[in-house]
């Protein structure tokens, strides 16, 4: 169900008034609303959109998945770069192709055209995703902060292999080696406290294993969780909300003999920017 909803989808808004808006087509013929119009610019090839929505069906105010009250974070589309030959047409992501920040609009998804109907819309004609643009990231913008941030880790990941100490360098008990660039004046980013964290993840010689910047939101987790590697959870708790820091963490605090193949090899030191987005 949740697999469907977002992977052919997007959604939210019921607008009222006395003016009943005109239906308008998508290019592969979905029904659609515009029930707020900002006229802004619309998003670019690789932009990535960020919506609330709701599920109706059959055309009844009866809201059946609300994203607001989900307890998940916000949805969000990436426009195509280019279109693959086959792939089935998303009502969603064509309503979002139109659409501005602010904007909200219904999208009318027909699936009693369906040979396989998903779960729990066995009985259904139609399904209304009614979806208000929250706000849009610019690819662009996307790829300058990747590449600010990529120079930042390489620049200081030079400087210790070449056996100096970058400025401002610190070491905890542990071997961590860590340069706080801002210590944040929110909370504290203590064990047990939800965080979100934008990161940038390398190995020594530069080499890119894993990024958020890319996909223009942040990564949320319990710091703490058993599941993160050491390092990474003492380097998340020396900050506060709005710190920044890059991390030397060695293989003991990483991924150790077994590495994280096939990405990161066995014994590898890790150099990972961190960003701590929200602490609760």
């Amino acid at each position: 169900m949740r697999i469907f909803l977002f992977a052919a989808l997007g959604l939210l808004f019921l607008a009222s008034g006395c003016n009943k808006p005109k239906e308008q087509v998508t290019a592969s013929g979905f029904r659609y609303t515009v029930h707020v119009d900002k006229d802004g610019d619309v998003p670019a090839p690789g932009d990535i959109v960020f919506f609330h929505a709701t599920v109706r069906r059959d055309g009844s105010d009866s809201i059946y998945y609300d994203t607001r009250s989900s307890g998940e974070d916000m949805p969000s589309l990436q426009i195509p770069t280019e279109e693959i030959p086959g792939q089935p047409a998303s009502p969603v992501l064509e309503l979002v192709r139109v659409l501005s920040i602010g904007d909200s609009a219904t999208v009318v998804y027909q699936v009693d055209t369906m040979a396989q109907k998903p779960m729990g819309f066995e009985d259904a004609k139609e399904l209304y995703y009614d979806i208000v643009i929250v706000d849009i990231k610019k690819m662009s913008d996307l790829k300058a902060e990747e590449d600010r941030v990529a120079a930042l880790v390489n620049e200081f990941a030079k400087t210790v292999s070449d056996g100096k100490q970058p400025e401002g360098m610190k070491s905890t008990e542990s071997g961590l080696q860590y340069v706080i660039l801002k210590q944040g004046d929110g909370a504290a980013a203590e064990p047990g406290k939800d965080v979100q964290v934008n990161y940038y993840g390398a190995l020594p010689d530069g080499t890119l294993f894993d990024t958020s910047l890319s996909r223009g939101t942040p990564l949320p987790f319990k710091l703490g969780d058993p599941g993160l590697i050491p390092g990474w959870t003492e380097g998340v708790d020396l900050l506060n909300q709005g710190g920044q820091a890059i991390l030397y963490i060695p293989s003991e605090l990483g991924y150790g003999e077994a590495g994280a193949p096939p990405v990161i090899p066995a014994n590898s030191k890790l150099v990972f920017y961190i960003e701590v987005v929200s602490v609760k």
